[in-house]
C-alpha cells in the first residue's frame, strides 16, 4: 500500500478523526445531561445537542469513509496499471477490510436511525417513515407490536413523545 495515494498524510488521520469523535461524544454527553433535566427547555436543548453530536459524527464518518474509498480506488487503479492485484495473497487484509467496512456500515446506519429517532417528534413525516420502517423490520424479526405500532424494544417514537407529554402534565 502506498501512503502517497492518500489525500491526507497518514499520520494526520488519528488526530483529526479521533478528535472529531471525542468532540461528538462530549456533545452527546452534554446533551444527555441537559435532557435529563426536569424543565422542558433544558430537555429540548439537550435533545438538540444530542442530535447535533450524532449529526457531527455522521458528517465525520462520511468524510472518513469517502477518504478511505478514494484511497482504495487510487491504490487499486495504480496497481492495475502495473498489472498487479494488490490484494492477491492477502487473505488477512481482505478479511480486515470486509470486517471494517461492515462495522462502518452498521454504525453509520445506527447513527442515521438515531438522528431520525430523536427528531421524529418534531417532524410527522419522519415519524410515519420510522413507524413504517420499524413495523417492517419488527415483523421480520418476529416482534409483536401494540395498537400504536410500538415494539417490545421501544421502536417508534412513543418514548420521545411520552417524555414531552409527561413534562407538560
Amino acid at each position: 500500500m502506498d501512503p502517497q495515494k492518500s489525500r491526507i498524510k497518514p499520520n494526520w488521520y488519528p488526530p483529526i478523526f479521533i478528535g472529531c469523535d471525542v468532540f461528538s461524544i462530549l456533545l452527546q454527553a452534554g446533551g444527555g445531561g441537559a435532557a435529563a433535566a426536569e424543565t422542558e427547555t433544558l430537555v429540548l436543548i439537550g435533545d438538540k445537542m444530542i442530535v447535533a453530536g450524532i449529526s457531527f459524527q455522521i458528517a465525520t464518518m462520511t468524510i472518513c469513509g469517502a477518504l478511505a474509498v478514494d484511497y482504495a480506488v487510487r491504490v487499486w487503479a495504480a496497481a492495475r496499471k502495473e498489472g498487479v492485484n494488490p490484494l492477491e495473497g492477502q487473505d488477512k487484509l481482505k478479511k480486515y477490510i470486509v470486517a471494517t467496512a461492515l462495522a462502518f456500515v452498521f454504525i453509520y446506519i445506527r447513527c442515521v436511525y438515531r438522528v431520525a429517532e430523536m427528531v421524529c417528534y418534531s417532524y410527522p413525516f419522519q415519524l410515519l417513515y420510522i413507524h413504517m420502517l420499524t413495523l417492517s423490520i419488527g415483523r421480520r424479526m418476529g416482534q409483536s407490536f401494540d395498537e400504536e405500532g410500538n415494539g417490545i424494544h421501544g421502536f417508534g417514537c412513543k418514548s420521545q413523545s411520552y417524555r414531552f407529554w409527561k413534562l407538560k402534565s
